[in-house]
C-alpha cells in the first residue's frame, strides 16, 4: 500500500502591484459612494427648495393674499311720530334712521379699520349722516354694527320734486380704510366702499327694494 503525500499548495505573498490595485479598487469605491451621497443630497436640498417655492406661491396666491373689506347694509329701522308724509307739512319733523352694517373680513389676518362716516342722500342733496367708530374685524369673519343718524325735514324739504310724493328712493355711502395685518409681521392698507340704494314708501315707513353693490 503506498503512502498517500500530503501535497501543500503556497499562496504567493500579494506582490506591489496587487496592493496598488487593491488599495486603488477601494479608494475608488469610497469616491464613488461619496459621489452617490452627494448627488442624493443635492437632490433632496433641490427638491425640498422647490417644494418650498410651490408652497410659498399657493400661499401668497391664497391664504397671504390681501382682500379689501366687504361691506353691507343689511336693514334699515325708520323711527319717527305717524307717517313720514308729516315730513311736507313741518320743518321741524325729525325722523330716525338705524342701519345695520354688516363688515365682512375675507382676509387670513385682522382688518382694523379707521373712524368712517355713512350718509344718506337724495340724489344730490345730504339728507344724514352717521358715524361709524373704528374698530376691528377678525381674521375670517363678519362684524355686525349699528349706526343711528337723525334726518330732519329741512333737509328732505330742499329736495327737488319730493313733495307730495308717496315713495322716496334713498342712495347711502360708506368707505371703511384701514389695513389687514398677517402672522403679526406683514401689513398691507384696504378700503371697501358701501353703495346701497331703497326705495321707501312714506306712508308705512317700509323700505323696499334694499340692494348694495
Amino acid at each position: 500500500m503506498s503512502d498517500k503525500k500530503d501535497h501543500i499548495y503556497h499562496i504567493p505573498p500579494p506582490t506591489t502591484t496587487d496592493e496598488a490595485y487593491l488599495f486603488t479598487f477601494q479608494s475608488n469605491s469610497k469616491q464613488l459612494q461619496r459621489r452617490r451621497f452627494t448627488v442624493q443630497c443635492c437632490g433632496i436640498i433641490t427638491a425640498l427648495f422647490l417644494l418650498h417655492i410651490v408652497v410659498f406661491s399657493v400661499l401668497a396666491l391664497t391664504v397671504f393674499r390681501f382682500k379689501d373689506p366687504d361691506i353691507q347694509l343689511t336693514s334699515i329701522t325708520i323711527d319717527g311720530a305717524g307717517n313720514l308724509t308729516q315730513i311736507f307739512s313741518s320743518s321741524s319733523y325729525n325722523v330716525t334712521v338705524t342701519n345695520q352694517l354688516a363688515i365682512s373680513n375675507r382676509n387670513w389676518g385682522e382688518f382694523k379699520f379707521d373712524d368712517s362716516t355713512l350718509t344718506f342722500s337724495y340724489l344730490n342733496a345730504v339728507l344724514g349722516e352717521g358715524q361709524i367708530p373704528g374698530g376691528r374685524v377678525k381674521k375670517r369673519s363678519t362684524r355686525r354694527m349699528k349706526v343711528t343718524m337723525e334726518v330732519r325735514s329741512d333737509q328732505l324739504l330742499k329736495a327737488p320734486n319730493l313733495v307730495g310724493s308717496e315713495f322716496i328712493r334713498l342712495s347711502s355711502y360708506a368707505k371703511l380704510n384701514g389695513k389687514v395685518k398677517m402672522l403679526n409681521m406683514m401689513k398691507r392698507s384696504r378700503s371697501g366702499e358701501m353703495n346701497c340704494t331703497m326705495t321707501i314708501y312714506l306712508m308705512t315707513q317700509n323700505v323696499q327694494e334694499l340692494s348694495c353693490s
